[in-house]
């Protein structure tokens, strides 16, 4: 940024040094219809003078020749004539009555070396020079002399500033692309569309596309030109409808936004010839639109409104001068020629810093409703925690009934078996039905434990049977008892 400042000042001492060499030279201006007229019978013609060396006549598809008178005796060795404006169609530059070059961007011009168009001048007792210019834009240009050191000084530095405008203008594009990317929102599509909408017109209108890439391609670009400030203008005011949420706070000026985005559609799709007079009260309409829409924004304290006016407020301010500068209500000087690149770089930094800010809002915005659904999803593992705990303290209390019956039933069963033997003969099978009774039993004691499952240890089980028998038996052996530590299911182990 500080590179651009320099770059910026250079250019502003550039343009004092080259005002301050001018004042000596009677530049004046004829606008005619008439074609065909000649160098020759330019002497019969009256012509206009013009005031600080420039001329803004906006959009006319009239011929235009601008004649350079110099002071007799003028030192002109090494003096360079430059005009600056690189979308002009056609520029002849004549030495008195000869024709010295043709040269503009309808024609191919191989041995051009500059952005613009420069011509040398030559020491003459009768220094009187001629220039015709004819364009379907805007007619705008400012005639500079210096001497030919200088010139090529600053030629240099408006293409390194030209160069480094559009490397910073490229590198914002593939960084909110990479947003887009990543957060899919349709404001970054929005805002990526303005942005290279805003970069083919200033290659097209600086003349540094035509001059580096798409040189002897006049119809190239003349589209660019003539289509993607209109493309600007639209992408422009749909992202700022939808920045500033327009939709929600105001319906009147939603509509007006609307009634303009069509507008442009139409201008866009029309052929140049038919829209160019619109087009200079269109534009300016929508510039003027999008003022209101920051006012607005800013009374109604809309959300992000001053980030938005901080950023626009510049390219609009700059965006307003080069169309005034074009239709022919400013002249043109170095405000009016760089006014819309500083404000465009200004914008694009303020704009690219105020999304990427917005990528951290929604980070923590998401990073709260994480939170809060964890804090929600720790209360429901909590309640649904606590009914399970309920549920099994019920089947427990169920389950210890259960087992207490089914005992209780055991020992009544026991109990029967041990009367019937008063009247039982065969005591072994009432002895052996006693055992078996007693051996559910122990199974129920090792089953319905509270820390016990389905599931029964053989070697616990086994051990207590073996105890019980022996309890009724009390006979004079050791009991020793060797059992694998082995676990069955309830019905296996009933078995």
């Amino acid at each position: 940024m500080k590179l651009f400042l320099i770059l910026v000042l250079y250019l502003f001492s550039f343009s004092l040094m080259a005002s301050e060499k001018a004042t000596q030279v009677k530049i004046s201006y004829l606008e005619t219809e008439d074609t065909n007229l000649t160098i020759k019978e330019l002497d019969s013609k009256n012509f206009l003078e013009l005031k600080n060396n420039s001329i803004s006549k906006g959009f006319n598809f009239h011929d235009f020749w601008i004649k350079i008178t110099f002071p007799k005796h003028s030192k002109l060795e090494n003096k360079i004539l430059y005009v600056n404006n690189p979308t002009l169609d056609s520029v002849d530059f004549y030495k008195n009555n000869e024709l010295l070059q043709r040269t503009g961007d309808h024609k191919i011009d191989k041995s051009k070396n500059n952005i613009a168009y420069a011509f040398p001048l030559e020491t003459d007792s009768h220094n009187v020079y001629y220039i015709k210019l004819q364009t379907q834009n805007g007619l705008f240009t400012k005639f500079c002399f210096d001497k030919l050191k200088v010139h090529q000084k600053r030629n240099d530095l408006e293409k390194m500033f030209l160069t480094f405008f559009f490397g910073f203008l490229l590198s914002l594009i593939v960084y909110n692309s990479f947003l887009f990317v990543t957060l899919r929102e349709k404001i970054y599509f929005y805002y990526i569309a303005f942005q290279i909408s805003i970069f083919m017109l200033l290659l097209s209108y600086s003349g540094l596309g035509y001059y580096l890439i798409w040189h002897g391609h006049y119809h190239l670009n003349e589209f660019i030109y003539q289509r993607f400030e209109i493309l600007a203008l639209f992408f422009a005011l749909i992202f700022a409808q939808t920045f500033l949420n327009i939709k929600r706070y105001s319906i009147k000026l939603n509509i007006l936004i609307n009634i303009t985005l069509l507008e442009l559609i139409y201008i866009v799709l029309t052929p140049w010839a038919y829209h160019a007079f619109m087009l200079q009260f269109t534009l300016i309409q929508t510039v003027l639109l999008g003022l209101v829409m920051i006012v607005y924004a800013l009374i109604k304290k809309v959300e992000n409104a001053n980030v938005f006016f901080m950023a626009t407020f510049f390219i609009l301010i700059g965006t307003l001068v080069t169309f005034l500068k074009i239709f022919g209500f400013l002249e043109v000087n170095f405000f009016t020629t760089w006014s819309v690149y500083i404000g465009s770089m200004i914008e694009a930094t303020l704009f690219s810093i105020a999304l990427a800010n917005k990528i951290n809002a929604l980070k923590k915005r998401e990073q709260v409703l994480l939170t809060q659904q964890k804090e929600l999803l720790e209360v429901e593992v909590k309640k649904q925690t606590f009914s399970l705990k309920s549920a099994l303290k019920e089947k427990e209390v169920l389950l210890q009934e259960i087992n207490h019956r089914v005992k209780n039933n055991l020992q009544i069963i026991s109990s029967f078996i041990s009367l019937s033997s008063v009247y039982c003969q065969d005591e072994k099978v009432l002895l052996s039905l006693q055992q078996r009774v007693q051996a559910i039993s122990i199974l129920y004691n090792s089953l319905y434990r509270p820390d016990s499952n389905s599931n029964v240890n053989m070697k616990i089980y086994i051990q207590h049977i073996c105890d019980e028998i022996y309890k009724i038996y009390t006979p004079n052996i050791e009991l020793n008892i060797e059992v694998n530590n082995l676990t069955l299911n309830f019905d296996k182990a009933i078995i």
